[in-house]
Parts: structure tokens; sequence; C-alpha cells
């Protein structure tokens, strides 16, 4: 989808103040589930709002106009993008015109069960768009056989 409109919003007060950020998608394609329409808005904690910034380590930022590739997961009240950063592919085009979808892991620190944290700062090499599609076609038709 791509992203529609970006609002931050301070839900406490000024002297206890709670930022969100609600950003809308316009929906091009759906994978695996349903939507509701043509457009849904996320809520993200955390922005900037009143010269007051809110920053959550590994949690992604948009900006309208960017194409993107969500994951996300029902949380019984909304969505929410399935592992922060992870759930998140940005779309761009090659110099040839080819659509290629891009994960970037920065900020996020993955626990390993042996207890070893790794750091990801460094971008996932660009894979086809086609080809992200495809791996997750396949994967959707493994869980439901």
């Amino acid at each position: 989808g791509t992203v529609a409109a970006v609002e931050t919003l301070n839900l406490g007060t000024e002297d206890r103040p709670r930022i969100v950020t609600d950003v809308t998608f316009s929906v091009h394609r759906v994978l695996k589930g349903t939507t509701k329409g043509p457009q849904f808005t996320l809520r993200l904690i955390g922005g900037t709002h009143a010269g007051i910034t809110l920053k959550i380590p590994g949690s992604p930022t948009f900006k309208p106009g960017h194409e993107v590739v969500l994951f996300l997961e029902w949380t019984g009240e909304n969505y929410a993008i399935n592992g922060m950063r992870q759930g998140l592919y940005q779309v761009s085009r090659t110099a040839d015109g080819e659509k290629v979808a891009q994960r970037s892991l920065e900020g996020l620190c993955i626990v390993r069960p042996d207890k070893m944290i790794e750091h990801r700062d460094e971008p996932e090499s660009a894979r086809p768009l086609s080809d992200l599609f495809d791996a997750v076609r396949t994967a959707t038709e493994e869980v439901t056989r």
C-alpha cells in the first residue's frame, strides 16, 4: 500500500505527554486476510508533537507517498505491525523500473534462546517485489496444508 497520511497527536497533557502517530494507508493488495475498505489507519506509539519527541527503538517511521508492504497482526482491538520494523518493507524502483522491497532492522535487538543478542542496523538486501509476494504466497499455502 501507500502511506496516505501521517498525523502526530498528544493524547496526554502538556506536563505528561502521550505522543502517538496515526498513519493512514491506501491498500493496493492483500496477500492474506482481509481489509474493511480501501484505507486503514495504524496508531503507533511515538512521534514528534509540539517540539516534544518520543522515539521507540525499532519502531518504524512513515512519510506520505511512500509505498510499503506491511505484515500486520490483529491485537483484538486493532492492527499492529508484526515485529515492529521486521514487519515493514519499503518499496522503491531500480534504475530499470523494477519494483524492489527492502527491510531495515535499524534499532532492533534480537534476543536468541541462547541469550545471544544480535544488533541489526544494516538494511537487508533489496529483493524484487514479485519475489517477496511469491515467498509470502508459498509460506501461506504451507501453513494452510
